[in-house]
């Protein structure tokens, strides 16, 4: 079944066919543009790096109705977590730290992950916006 979704909000390369597709786009300047068509009115944008080190960049949640962006949610990029859990982890292990400290490092890893995260939403964001939503 196709469903045609009919907005002129967001520009038509953007839309797939069928709930549950999702279309990546290849950008002028080295990156991509993944949108999946949730459910009615509820897309998934996300902007990557052409690099393969782009676990921080988070995926976006967007609602609609009535011709305009109703909410918008971002949901940040679990796998850098893992990625710090995992180093604090190996650390601990093979370097016998004192379990307070191993803590503590995790959990100033996890607070530079959430600045980290929240900078570059702000600039994926801006290049969602720029090349998804009509001007």
């Amino acid at each position: 079944m196709v469903l045609y979704f009919k907005m002129n909000l967001i520009s038509k390369a953007y839309i797939p066919d069928k709930v549950g597709d999702s279309i990546t786009l290849k950008l002028e300047t080295r990156g991509y543009i993944i949108s999946r068509f949730r459910r009615d009115n509820e897309f998934i944008f996300r902007y990557k790096t052409d690099t393969k080190g782009d676990y921080y960049s988070p995926y976006f949640l967007f609602q609609f109705e009535n011709q305009s962006v109703k909410s918008l949610i971002p949901y940040p990029n679990y796998r850098s977590f893992l990625i710090a859990f995992i180093v604090v982890f190996a650390f601990h292990l093979y370097e016998n730290l004192e379990l307070i400290l191993s803590l503590q490092v995790f959990l100033v890893l996890c607070i530079f992950t959430l600045v980290l995260q929240f900078y570059i939403g702000l600039l994926a964001y801006k290049t969602i916006k720029k090349h998804v939503f009509k001007a």
